[in-house]
């Protein structure tokens, strides 16, 4: 059997890990590439194996998110024009609000979630909550802090767009894949609606996206949705079992949410009576 050079060893990498070393390798490939497309692909294959079946979205989606990445500031215009030269990119846009890449596929529109926070005037660091606001801001923007976050940045972040902007929204936990079909992986993002339209924002990459190109650019299938939860259910569930969200971390809160609001509503009597008793003791 004639040997080959393929790099398994990547996948058996926890996917959030694998993920992050991608996106690591990109971003150091990109700045070093002199937008040589080629060089690119070649490198890239080099570091994940042969047989990318998703590259072209996966690498797409990633570009964008290193436009708004303070990591790459200087190189901002350079990706951009680098996401141009795509041959299945038949032009880039800016509008008012949104970059616009049309591609074969249909129109991606995209913008930056810190600047959208940042324009609104609510993180001008005037009082403790634009202050929070304004560190929520820099958190995102780093590269370094985004993987592995994306269940506590949207956890963070329902609770910041419905009080701070009065904005209804759903955080949405599925199964997204990245690169490969073998790296499947748990992920979540907020949805909500702007001037009727959907949108994701994707916290582990400080984007704003529309939904049908995220769910295509990640190869999200409805199927795989694993829950979908409101702002409204997620304010009720911290006023009426507060110190027992607290004590859940936000992953397994996000996919178990509604088997463990309806335990602890079915045992609720429990947690009054506790109450109560530590009550008679003082």
């Amino acid at each position: 059997m004639e040997e080959t050079n393929k790099n398994y060893d990547w996948l058996f990498i926890k996917p959030e890990q694998r993920a992050m070393q991608i996106q690591e390798q990109i971003g150091e490939i990109i700045r070093t590439a002199n937008n040589d497309e080629a060089r690119v692909k070649k490198a890239l294959k080099e570091s994940v194996g042969d047989g990318v079946e998703f590259y072209d979205d996966s690498y797409l989606l990633d570009l964008i998110s290193f436009i708004y990445s303070k990591e790459n500031v200087e190189y901002k215009d350079d990706i951009i024009s680098f996401i141009e030269s795509f041959p299945y990119v038949k032009a880039v846009k800016k509008s008012e609000k949104f970059l616009q890449i049309e591609t074969d596929k249909g129109i991606v529109e995209c913008a930056s979630i810190s600047d959208m926070i940042r324009n609104s005037g609510k993180a001008d660091g005037s009082d403790t909550q634009s202050k929070a606001l304004e560190m929520f801001c820099k958190s995102i923007e780093s590269i370094n802090n985004r993987q592995s976050n994306c269940h506590d940045f949207s956890m963070t972040a329902t609770e910041l767009f419905q009080y701070e902007f009065n904005t209804p929204n759903n955080i949405v936990t599925g199964y997204a894949k990245y690169y490969v079909p073998e790296n499947k992986y748990l992920h979540s993002w907020m949805e909500l609606k702007i001037n009727g339209k959907d949108y994701v924002f994707d916290f582990t990459k400080n984007t704003i996206i529309d939904k049908a190109s995220y769910y295509r650019l990640l190869h999200i299938d409805e199927q795989e949705i694993c829950s979908v939860i409101s702002s409204e259910e997620i304010t009720s569930d911290k006023r009426n079992f507060g110190g027992l969200i607290k004590l859940l971390d936000s992953k397994t809160y996000l996919t178990s949410r509604h088997e463990i609001i309806r335990d602890l509503d079915r045992n609720k009597h429990l947690f009054d009576n506790s109450d109560k008793d530590s009550g008679e003791e003082r």
